[in-house]
């Protein structure tokens, strides 16, 4: 038996079906993505990607609480969605837990009574 390295957290064996959700992106990553759609249409000779990002940072933070209403709003709708999903992520690794101590214990039972009858086998020896 392998033995754990201090420090580290244990790490559950997950069910095929249980596919962890992603986290959701901030409001202004979603301004963002709307953003780097416009960009090449207001400034078609610029190409670079650190342009975009200082671009797009600059228009945030001039933005207004008002002008960044709808990006907000569509962060808590998705923070909402990642939040039902992760109920369910967490149901599906708790029913794939319990399945596993079942087989689990099941294993060891079986092991137990094998490893009794090979011990009689060796003593006839």
């Amino acid at each position: 038996m392998k033995k754990k390295a201090p420090g580290l957290k244990n790490v559950r064996k997950f069910a095929t079906g249980c596919d962890k959700p992603k986290r959701p992106v901030s409001a202004f990553l979603i301004f963002m993505d709307e953003f780097s759609k416009q960009f090449p249409e207001m400034n078609p000779r610029i190409e670079s990607i650190v342009a975009l990002r200082t671009a797009s940072g600059g228009k945030w933070n001039q933005m207004s609480d008002a002008e960044k209403a709808p990006y907000i709003a569509e962060e808590e709708k998705r923070k909402l969605e990642y939040e039902k999903r992760m109920n369910a992520y967490n149901r599906c690794v708790a029913v794939a837990d319990t399945e596993e101590e079942e087989s689990d214990e099941s294993r060891s039972e079986f092991d137990e009574e094998e490893g009794s009858g090979a011990e009689e086998d060796d003593d006839d020896l």
